[in-house]
């Protein structure tokens, strides 16, 4: 269900507690990630949904919110500098990046995958959106080969590639940032999609990394999640 503003602040340390399970990150980074949590839910077009088991209605099993670019962050200007030295010449990126909506965080308690609950949050999120265009980061796998890279290149959503390898500073990792344009045709409509900075988009299983459902990060930013490279947020996740 779509969660207020003022829901999502009341109830973010259990947002940010499924956060923390799902992706096993180190405690010491809850408080720092409950402020951002909260600054998030303050920016223009934030919106929010949640999935909860009837039986325990208090403790949410599947969250993603998401709000309008916000080209005062950390996250953007990454992205902002990846495009600036990629030049990707596919589609409009400086419109892009004046006007996308941003995927911040989508997750599912471990115990409720492989029910299509990411896949619900996901459709609601980008349908409560006027924006034209989605972006999102996540991390790299070889082969493409997880679930939330299936869930984001499924026709339903259509998402693209904007970078590929593409490393946040302060950040070990590669990731992929992606986009999915929304302003013609249906989110799977294949009519409306282009493809920027091009990478791998093979589909082989990898046998080592985990077979998550969905999960969208956005690398590790300093500013935010202290000053270590192994240290990432989630979504742009």
């Amino acid at each position: 269900m779509q969660v207020s503003r003022e829901r999502f602040v009341d109830n973010v340390e259990h947002y940010v507690d499924l956060y923390m399970a799902a992706m096993k990150y180190d405690s010491r980074l809850r408080a720092s990630r409950i402020a951002a949590w909260e600054h998030d839910a303050t920016l223009t077009g934030f919106v929010a949904f949640e999935a909860v088991d009837p039986a325990f209605p208090q403790s949410p099993i599947g969250i993603c919110y998401g709000h309008n670019a916000d080209e005062a962050s950390w996250w953007h200007r990454e992205i902002a500098r990846g495009v600036m030295f990629r030049k990707p010449t596919a589609l409009d990126a400086p419109r892009l990046l004046q006007t996308y909506f941003e995927v911040c965080e989508i997750h599912v308690k471990d115990s409720a995958q492989s029910h299509g609950i990411g896949r619900r949050l996901l459709r609601r999120l980008l349908s409560a959106t006027n924006a034209p265009f989605a972006l999102l980061s996540t991390p790299e796998v070889p082969g493409e080969s997880n679930r939330a890279f299936s869930l984001y290149r499924s026709p339903e959503f259509g998402f693209q590639d904007l970078l590929r390898s593409f490393y946040f500073y302060g950040d070990y990792r590669p990731f992929a940032v992606l986009f999915a344009q929304l302003d013609t045709g249906a989110p799977g409509d294949p009519a409306a999609r282009t493809t920027a900075d091009t990478g791998p988009a093979t589909r082989t299983r990898s046998t080592t990394e985990p077979d998550r459902e969905v999960n969208s990060w956005r690398g590790a930013e300093p500013a935010r999640h202290g000053a270590t490279g192994d240290t990432p947020a989630a979504g742009n996740h």
